[in-house]
């Protein structure tokens, strides 16, 4: 499949990129009203996708829901002292980021430019690939728990020595 779409990622004028890897390629130019040209093939990758403090959530919703883009937002599910009370809390895996499945040459200007996105997370001037195994092997963290990966502390065991550094 050969796909084609204008972006506006910064370049300068009459500059030419390729890009080629196992998974997609693309060539990019710069036109004379200043919009990036891209073409190639590609298929759909990971991305990681940098979002406003906070909206990750609605991030995913928007892509997913709006777009139609297959999105994972892992989240952590802890303790946490807050105002002296242990309170179990669920937050961001990686707070501002969360990963998104797209194609680059026909969904980029729709993800760069949504709602709440700082940007796509790149390397140079493309944007950075995540493998797949590194998306699997969050899910498998996961579990059958929707995301939400959980830490459990390792209780000590009776008879456990355990070594004091600090303290009265």
């Amino acid at each position: 499949m050969t796909l084609q779409t204008r972006i506006d990622p910064q370049a300068s004028l009459n500059e030419t990129h390729a890009f080629t890897n196992e998974n997609y390629s693309y060539h990019s130019r710069r036109q004379s009203n200043g919009d990036l040209f891209v073409s190639g093939t590609t298929d759909m990758n990971w991305f990681c996708v940098h979002t406003k403090p906070g909206k990750e959530s609605f991030v995913e919703h928007h892509l997913t829901n709006e777009i139609g883009l297959d999105c994972y937002f892992p989240r952590l599910k802890r303790k946490k002292i807050i105002r002296r009370v242990k309170r179990i809390v669920t937050e961001p895996l990686f707070p501002r980021y969360l990963f998104c499945q797209l194609d680059l040459a026909s969904s980029y200007r729709a993800v760069r430019y949504a709602k709440d996105v700082v940007n796509i997370v790149n390397s140079g001037e493309r944007p950075k690939v995540v493998a797949d195994h590194t998306i699997a092997q969050l899910k498998i963290w996961a579990g059958e728990k929707n995301d939400i990966i959980t830490l459990e502390p390792k209780p000590f065991e009776t008879g456990e020595s355990v070594e004091i550094t600090s303290g009265p």
